[in-house]
C-alpha cells in the first residue's frame, strides 16, 4: 500500500515529527483520526458478513496472506483456517 511505513520501527520514527501533526491534521479535515500507528500485517474481508469484530469471525472458514501471526489472530477468534490455493 503506497504511503505505509515498511516496519513498525520506520513508524515509530514518524511519532511525535512534524510529519506526524500535519497528517493527522489532513485526516481531521477528511472526518477522521488516526488513533494508532501499529498494524498487523494482513487484512480480511467478507462477501457473507461483515467482519466487525472478534466475534464476527466466530464459525467463519479464513485464509490470510498476512502470515502464521495473522492466521493465530483468526484462530484465537473463532475462524477456522483454510488452507491457502
Amino acid at each position: 500500500m503506497p504511503g505505509v511505513p515498511l516496519s513498525a520501527e520506520a513508524a515509530s520514527l514518524l511519532k511525535g515529527t512534524e510529519f506526524e501533526e500535519q497528517l493527522q491534521r489532513l485526516c481531521e479535515e477528511k472526518g477522521f483520526r488516526i488513533l494508532t500507528w501499529w498494524w498487523l500485517d494482513g487484512g480480511m474481508a467478507s462477501r457473507a458478513q461483515a467482519v466487525t469484530g472478534p466475534a464476527s469471525i466466530k464459525g467463519m472458514i479464513a485464509r490470510s496472506g498476512g502470515g502464521k501471526g495473522f492466521n493465530s489472530m483468526l484462530s484465537a477468534a473463532g475462524a477456522s483456517i483454510a488452507a491457502a490455493r
